[in-house]
């Protein structure tokens, strides 16, 4: 499977791309990546990385290309048996050395490790999962035990079958090397701070396990490349547990908490004093958005998306929050006057604007970051649209038409200004696409405001705000059969008034004359050559403009009226 993770190789291939048609690689491992680990591991650390994050490399063959390697699931100091009864810390584990394999039989034997990667030692991981089980001991009764490990961290369920760290739920059995059970007494996210390092035991050929579960802490695990497997969703099914909780709700979400927290965990999560070592609380901070926030979507826009479920990464693959981070450090610097706030565990998707006591404030959440088919450019429109409504804009086709017209176009000058948006054009389109409910203005309408925003070209009618047009607002006949008073919300400007091809009566009438009709400057009166008593017609105005320019809405231009 190779020496990278599925995290990574995942992380790379969403990443925006230079050419759509041009995918982003990992570098070539051996002779990139491996002898630059100790830097590419102090980089990560110095910049506040985590594990799976790409890093950039330029592959100075010619042509010269860009390629990718990570930042590098055991967390340190986890037990592996290495020999009976002999156990060793995982990071002092090296390429050649042996530990004690098997397969779903449980005959252990001394296996030599074929791989041996860490990141550390000192590194601040967000997402991990801490997991604590409990099993029965001949002589000491009950122990209790606890391992913190990464996302996809596969245990030996009691059923001989594989189950992924964040799907665990109490009760659970783990398999203990010894051919007892373990009983999972919960598993929930944590911060841990330290190192990681992780081991394989040969190439896993998907086609038996023999040779790739270790004894970690007495717990039965699956080596690294069985990880790897099952991370790109290459893993055979059958080896993975197909239980009535096979399809659990992941740790540290709302519904798993709601579902499976147990008041174990609870009061685990809230005694500081019980986190072993270096695990941490983790941060489950949610912001609460004020009713008066400006929303990039409608909450019916994203029941709509949340229902079609698109491809979204776990909340523990934090790169796209370092994506945000990033973004924002680029936007401060533009919007010194904005606070950017990224809402890592607000799981809808969508991003939002408001101000509080004078202070501006953008935030995007994680479930919008988390959304595979939005990267770095989407996310960047995204955060233009909500500058806009700090810019004195308060409708969403004019935030669309300003976010690539204006703000896009300041953040990325050049050349990139047009990388920029034709990657996140596209990516928001794809984001559209989940919708299935009407809006307005519509997406339709939106895509294409932000196409001639690119351009420079005016912004379309479907997209004018309607505090941007002047509407009409009734219609009434006269009992004299002969005038119409067709009454606006603005006072009109006169020049265009009095021309009777601006006036269209059904079923048809002709129009004679038409002027100002007094109140004050908002209404017209229409003589015609006559009306015909107990009828329903409608008027329609086009051409007209108020006091001050603003157009007629095309979607209010017109009004019912009946005649006595």
């Amino acid at each position: 499977m190779g020496e990278y993770t599925a995290l990574c190789k995942q992380n790379v291939a969403n990443l925006p791309r230079e050419s759509p048609n041009v995918p982003n690689v990992n570098c070539d491992w051996t002779t990139v990546c491996m002898p630059i680990t100790r830097n590419l591991n102090k980089y990560c650390q110095d910049t506040g990385r985590t594990q799976g994050d790409p890093v950039p490399q330029i592959n100075s063959n010619p042509p010269p290309t860009i390629c990718y390697c990570c930042c590098s699931c055991f967390a340190y100091d986890t037990p592996i048996e290495v020999a009976t009864g002999i156990f060793t810390q995982i990071q002092e584990l090296q390429i050649g050395d042996t530990v004690l394999a098997a397969g779903t039989d449980l005959k252990w034997e001394e296996t030599e490790v074929a791989l041996a990667t860490d990141l550390g030692p000192d590194l601040e991981f967000p997402h991990m999962f801490y997991v604590a089980y409990r099993f029965q001991d001949s002589e000491e009764g009950e122990i209790i035990r606890s391992m913190i490990v990464t996302a996809d961290h596969l245990f030996l369920m009691g059923s001989g079958k594989l189950k992924p760290v964040q799907h665990l739920i109490p009760g659970n059995k783990l398999q203990q090397a010894d051919g007892q059970v373990a009983e999972v007494a919960f598993c929930v996210n944590s911060s841990y701070k330290g190192g990681l390092h992780h081991i394989a035991t040969g190439d896993f050929d998907n086609k038996t396990l023999d040779e790739h579960l270790i004894n970690s802490n007495g717990i039965v695990s699956a080596g690294y490349n069985v990880q790897l497997a099952f991370t790109a969703g290459h893993i055979d099914p059958s080896f993975i547990t197909d239980g009535p909780d096979g399809d659990a709700l992941q740790v540290g979400t709302q519904q798993y908490t709601e579902q499976f927290q147990c008041e174990e965990a609870m009061a685990f999560l809230k005694d500081p004093s019980k986190y072993p070592g270096k695990v941490e609380k983790p941060d489950t901070r949610v912001f609460h958005v004020p009713d008066n926030a400006f929303g990039y979507l409608t909450s019916a826009q994203v029941e709509s998306i949340i229902k079609s479920d698109p491809p979204h990464s776990a909340i523990g693959n934090v790169m796209e929050a370092t994506t945000l981070n990033y973004l924002f450090k680029i936007y401060g610097a533009f919007y010194p006057d904005i606070i950017f706030l990224n809402g890592w565990n607000n799981e809808e998707p969508n991003a939002f604007a408001w101000e509080n006591l004078g202070q501006k404030f953008v935030l995007v959440t994680g479930g919008m970051a988390r959304l595979n088919d939005i990267n770095r450019d989407g996310l960047s429109m995204i955060i233009s649209h909500c500058v806009a409504y700090h810019e004195g804009i308060d409708w969403v086709g004019d935030a669309d038409y300003y976010s690539v017209y204006m703000s896009l176009r300041q953040v990325w000058n050049n050349d990139l200004f047009a990388k920029v948006f034709t990657s996140g054009y596209s990516q928001l389109e794809t984001l559209f696409g989940y919708i299935d409910v009407k809006s307005e203005p519509s997406t339709a309408c939106r895509l294409e405001t932000l196409k001639m925003a690119s351009s420079m070209l005016p912004i379309p009618e479907c997209a004018i705000s309607p505090s941007n047009y002047f509407e009409v607002v009734q219609a009434i006949a006269n009992n004299n059969l002969k005038n119409v008073l067709v009454m606006f919300d603005r006072e009109l400007d006169k020049k265009a008034v009095t021309d009777v091809k601006n006036y269209e009566i059904s079923p048809q009438v002709k129009i004679l004359k038409a002027g100002i009709g007094g109140n004050y400057g908002q209404s017209v009166r229409l003589v015609t050559a006559g009306l015909d008593p107990n009828t329903t017609y409608t008027v329609k105005v086009n051409n007209l403009l108020s006091v001050g320019g603003l157009p007629l809405n095309p979607k209010h231009n017109s009004s019912e009226f009946s005649t006595p």
